[in-house]
């Protein structure tokens, strides 16, 4: 049986774990609650089974590290394995093995909100101790003592009743709130806020509970622009950092390579606006800018280079192929017209082949369990394809996806769209289907 060590805020905890799924995040739905910066509501799944232990980050969320190294698809997790969530540190550890020494108080321990709920039979169960009562205890001892838990919780649960009442004190929902802050567990802080109703607030606690509210939103507000430019990032160093090295080597670069460079440094600058690496941009943007000649339309060399670098791997992008030929097409006439036409004629072949495989290769990792690049793939589908009758097909694909628990993917997943990329669910929520299951989910 293998055991979870679990190291976070100078405590640490031991799980037993059986085979099944459990999942890791801040959320209060997760099995595993977690208090660490940086974590998503559901930030990962553990999966065990007969193969080992296996972890799966969910799409757009700050990468696992697996001794050391950031993870962003799933990954099977070595015995002995150490990774990390956030500033949350686990450790696995094989049956039988002594446990660790704890490094932190049993009062420290205590106050851990990391905490692991079994959901159902497919997920992993922890092993608890039961409180056993020494043998020999009379029995009237035994119903005398549970008959005094009944009486205690019956008048606990009545006091706690009457304190949500409407006689409720707003300032045990201000103390709440301002605590969850502290722990950075920023949605259950704003939903204490909520609580609070202004009428039956002094004026000091409506000035504590404005300034409290402005700087949750504000450390939202900065956790959201972390999570985009962590995305930033990755786009940068592939398609900025990574083809200035590949392509724009020597004096003599084609124009066609420099004009992509210069159009994807555009669209960083308007997507990332607050990226921290936006100097390296500008500066090799203006080393070449005279050589892409911004100032005359794109020829078929352009655009032909083009094509190939939105299709050379995936994702790819057939919206945006098909409109730059639909573009130069209208401005082409003899060999140049002939070739945009032959261009069409490719590409038209070439997507159909690439939706079938992507559609197949979404099922397939649905089969397996692997829900969030099932979900990744269909997405790439519904955005990018380009075609209104394969979108509708990929669309009807992923309302139809549910998890082994029978929850609807598009519940689980689309708030880390919206989320962490909100151009990408503004574009799904063009699809009505899309939008309402959005709005079910609580998301608009």
């Amino acid at each position: 049986m293998a055991r979870l060590i679990l190291e976070e805020g100078g405590t640490q905890r031991a799980f037993n774990l059986h085979p099944g799924r459990l999942t890791i995040g801040s959320g209060e739905s997760c099995s595993l609650t977690l208090k660490s910066p940086d974590v998503a509501e559901v930030h990962a799944e553990l999966k065990l089974d007969a193969e080992g232990l296996t972890l799966i980050p969910r799409p757009g969320v700050t990468p696992p590290k697996v001794h050391g190294k950031s993870i962003t698809k799933a990954t099977r997790l070595p015995e002995q394995a150490e990774f990390s969530i956030g500033s949350a540190i686990f450790r696995m550890q094989a049956a039988g093995a002594p446990a660790e020494a704890p490094r932190a108080s049993a009062a420290a321990a205590k106050s851990t909100k990391a905490r692991l709920t079994p959901k159902s039979e497919r997920q992993p169960t922890i092993e608890h101790r039961r409180r056993t009562i020494q043998k020999g205890l009379p029995t009237w001892m035994v119903l005398a003592i549970l008959t005094l838990i009944g009486v205690v919780g019956y008048f606990v649960g009545t006091a706690w009743l009457k304190d949500r009442s409407p006689e409720y004190d707003p300032k045990i929902s201000y103390m709440a709130a301002l605590e969850a802050y502290n722990h950075r567990a920023l949605l259950k802080a704003m939903d204490e806020l909520g609580h609070i109703d202004p009428a039956k607030s002094d004026a000091k606690l409506r000035a504590q509970t404005a300034a409290l509210r402005e700087k949750i939103e504000e450390a939202q507000h900065l956790a959201e622009v972390a999570a985009w430019n962590i995305h930033g990032t990755k786009w940068m160093e592939t398609q900025l950092k990574g083809y200035e090295k590949k392509y724009l080597k020597g004096r003599d670069v084609p124009r066609a390579k420099v004009r992509l460079f210069i159009k994807r440094c555009d669209e960083f600058s308007a997507k990332y606006p607050q990226h921290p690496d936006l100097g390296w941009l500008k500066r090799f943007r203006e080393r070449w800018m005279d050589k892409a000649e911004l100032t005359q339309p794109n020829d078929v060399e352009d655009v032909t280079w083009e094509v190939h670098m939105l299709t050379a791997g995936k994702p790819r992008d057939y919206a945006a192929v098909f409109k730059l030929l639909e573009d130069v097409q209208r401005r082409s006439s003899g060999s140049d017209g002939d070739a945009v036409t032959a261009m069409f004629d490719t590409q038209i072949a070439e997507r159909q082949e690439y939706f079938t495989d992507r559609m197949l290769q979404s099922r397939y990792l649905w089969e397996r369990e692997e829900y969030g690049e099932a979900v990744e793939w269909l997405v790439q589908v519904i955005t990018k394809i380009g075609d209104d009758t394969m979108r509708n097909q990929a669309t009807d694909a992923l309302l139809k996806m549910v998890n082994h628990a029978g929850v609807p993917l598009t519940d689980l997943h689309l708030g880390g769209y919206q989320r962490d990329r909100p151009w990408q669910f503004d574009a799904l929520c063009r699809d009505p289907r899309i939008k309402a299951a959005a709005t079910a989910a609580g998301l608009l």
